[in-house]
């Protein structure tokens, strides 16, 4: 799919919608929209395609308050929103569970892990946003850049 919309050197990851394509920022968007178009003609419903660069996600692992606290990844996770997040409720009201957000970012730490934390589940189905493991997020920026060393022209 985002091989047809124009995206270059498309890889994926995981089965769950995590795909790195090369292409201009404003390629890009448009890439986004023609597949948003295209999982609803085949589909029958509509899924935003959120989109981060290289640097985005870089600028998100460094930004990430919660990663230092826990060598457990399974307790952090990252939501990417398309717009920033309004919270509609108290994060403190769902301690021990933690949620930080940054700009378009929020961040999640979950002691207890994701299938047990209300919180998670309040964030997580806002809307316009995905959520991301801590180990994905890595994984996404590790296949950035590989992506990019290996389409950059040889000096």
């Amino acid at each position: 799919m985002f091989e047809k919309a124009g995206g270059e050197s498309v890889r994926t990851f995981i089965a769950s919608g995590n795909v790195v394509f090369s292409a201009s920022a404003g390629k890009a968007k448009a890439i986004a929209t023609t597949v948003e178009k295209a999982i609803e003609k085949k589909h029958g419903f509509h899924c935003r395609v959120v989109l981060r660069s290289e640097a985005a996600l870089a600028k998100a692992i460094k930004g990430n308050p919660f990663a230092k606290r826990t060598k457990d990844a399974r307790q952090l996770h990252v939501v990417f929103f398309t717009d920033k997040p309004k919270l509609a409720f108290d994060p403190k009201d769902y301690a021990p569970d933690e949620v930080a957000v940054k700009g378009d970012v929020a961040y999640l730490y979950l002691p207890h892990l994701l299938g047990h934390s209300k919180l998670a589940t309040l964030v997580t189905k806002m809307p316009t946003g995905t959520t991301r493991n801590w180990n994905t997020v890595q994984k996404l920026l590790e296949l950035c850049q590989a992506l990019r060393t290996t389409t950059e022209p040889a000096e």
